[in-house]
């Protein structure tokens, strides 16, 4: 039966979807909330959705990719309203595109909350998008139960694979 039902409603992948849609400021909330109710789902859940901490993830050339998708501004709201991965970001920037968009961080106010979840919104889909075309390669830490985040990381070289939560 259940099976049935979570055929019918979409089951895994409906719930996905779902969190992929919210605010990014809701989706570890989500996440989280999951996890501590079902441990299993939450993991597999999180290896599906692309959060914002995920942009630290990307290399060069995967935020270069991420570059030309994604409005220079909206990139510089997003990083000037979470300093920490800004820093993540920028030690990764090659020297022209890192002063460029150094700058349009500089130039850009503080924005009100509602302007900053529809530019993460709109970055973060960017890069779900490039995530299932296979464009930009997300490595994510894969710490086994009780170590550090300093784990070894893992490629995820088919993005269907962990998207249908299987291990890779």
């Amino acid at each position: 039966l259940r099976s049935r039902v979570n055929y019918l409603m979409g089951g895994e992948h409906k719930l996905a979807e779902l969190i992929d849609h919210a605010p990014a400021s809701l989706q570890e909330e989500l996440l989280g909330a999951l996890k501590s109710h079902d441990p299993e789902l939450g993991d597999r859940l999180k290896k599906r959705v692309v959060l914002l901490e995920d942009l630290a993830l990307l290399d060069e050339a995967g935020l270069k990719t991420l570059f030309r998708r994604v409005p220079l501004r909206s990139l510089a709201v997003v990083l000037k309203s979470a300093p920490d991965l800004k820093d993540k970001i920028m030690s990764k920037v090659g020297h022209g595109a890192g002063e460029w968009l150094a700058q349009e961080i500089e130039l850009t106010r503080e924005s009100p909350g509602e302007l900053v979840e529809s530019e993460q919104r709109r970055v973060l889909s960017a890069l779900s998008q490039l995530v299932r075309e296979g464009s930009v390669v997300l490595r994510r830490d894969l710490p086994a139960a009780g170590q550090s985040a300093a784990g070894t990381a893992r490629e995820e070289n088919d993005p269907r694979a962990a998207a249908e939560g299987g291990a890779g």
